[in-house]
């Protein structure tokens, strides 16, 4: 059976709507890549195709280095629940991409504690954390000391959530020619790339359902993950409400003046008004045609565990709001099942 190169998915040419359609079955794509690759064009979503079991239980199979990648400006939204319980004694490298999306300012040993002091809160141990940017570029010769300083004569799977950047990197280490999409779902199967020493394996990316990506059209991803830094300054001294589109609204009771960062992609839209006006701002934001909204049901959480100190408020799969000291309250409305959290300041 002949695979596409781009996915990995069995292709045939029967059934156009079915997942591996090509019109000439000795294609190397399948349509939907071919599209992807030419057009920067979606034919269809199987961004719920896949259980998260089934790929970790693909990558627990066999002896095999565990390359993780994790988006660093998305940490959280990235984490994998029990990970080394799933991948009981397996050698994991935490290979973190995007470093290019947060300030250059952030020094890298700063960036590491972050990291570490996550991974420990979440109970996560791995073997080595390394960073790459610029779609893998960046960094990936320190990947390539680390593979050949960990595998022990075994092959290598990496794996991670969709949009964490795997098959970037994978295309930067071994330059094949792996479909390269915004979309989640893009890798439909297990793809065996040949190292000359070693296989290196790219796996479909996890989806978690407390990420917004997974509750926006797919049209309108291209507008929600973040490409390039992104850094939008507000400064409080009073109360104020903020909308972002019809994706969600973040109200502050402020005690004393201070100032608000917002880390999302730069082509969303934010609006301030006061709280006294937040609801038929909100009310606007939602039935506005123009606007990016998610599926579902929208919910109002009223308190905040807020501490004393800088803080963030973060979004799965939207990005962060850095807030400086000076905050009373927050309260925030936004889709139920999107996971909104608050953790120590990363910048």
């Amino acid at each position: 059976m002949k695979k596409c190169n781009g996915c990995g998915i069995v292709l045939q040419d029967q059934h156009q709507d079915d997942p591996g359609y090509t019109p000439k079955i000795e294609n190397d794509l399948c349509q939907r890549c071919f599209r992807l690759n030419n057009y920067n064009d979606l034919v269809k979503s199987y961004k719920n195709d896949f259980d998260n079991f089934d790929i970790l239980n693909a990558v627990n199979e066999n002896d095999r280095l565990i390359l993780w990648v994790v988006d660093l400006f998305d940490f959280d939204s990235n984490i994998i629940d029990g990970l080394n319980r799933h991948l009981l004694d397996k050698d994991i490298i935490l290979i973190g991409t995007k470093r290019d999306l947060l300030p250059a300012s952030m020094g890298n040993q700063k960036l590491l504690q972050f990291v570490q002091s996550r991974l420990k809160f979440y109970g996560i141990s791995v073997k080595e954390i390394l960073f790459t940017g610029n779609h893998g570029r960046d960094g990936f010769e320190n990947v390539l000391e680390v593979i050949d300083y960990y595998r022990n004569d075994r092959d290598v799977i990496i794996m991670g959530q969709a949009n964490a950047g795997k098959s970037s990197l994978i295309n930067t280490l071994a330059n094949s020619n792996i479909t390269i999409s915004k979309y989640p779902g893009t890798t439909l199967d297990l793809i065996a790339i040949d190292m000359d020493e070693y296989t290196l394996y790219d796996t479909p990316g996890l989806i978690r359902d407390d990420n917004l990506q997974v509750y926006v059209d797919d049209e309108d991803l291209k507008a929600v993950v973040p490409q390039k830094i992104v850094q939008k300054v507000f400064q409080l001294e009073r109360d104020t409400s903020f909308t972002i589109e019809g994706l969600i609204q973040i109200q502050f009771e402020v005690k004393s003046k201070t100032s608000v960062i917002f880390y999302v992609n730069d082509r969303l839209k934010i609006h301030r008004t006061s709280i006294a006006n937040a609801e038929k701002q909100w009310a606007r934001e939602s039935v506005d045609e123009a606007n990016i909204k998610t599926h579902g049901e929208h919910k109002f959480i009223k308190q905040m565990p807020i501490g004393k100190d800088n803080f963030d408020i973060v979004i799965n799969g939207l990005g962060f709001v850095n807030v400086k000291k000076g905050i009373k309250n927050v309260a925030i409305m936004s889709n139920e099942k999107v996971a909104v959290l608050i953790r120590k300041a990363l910048i």
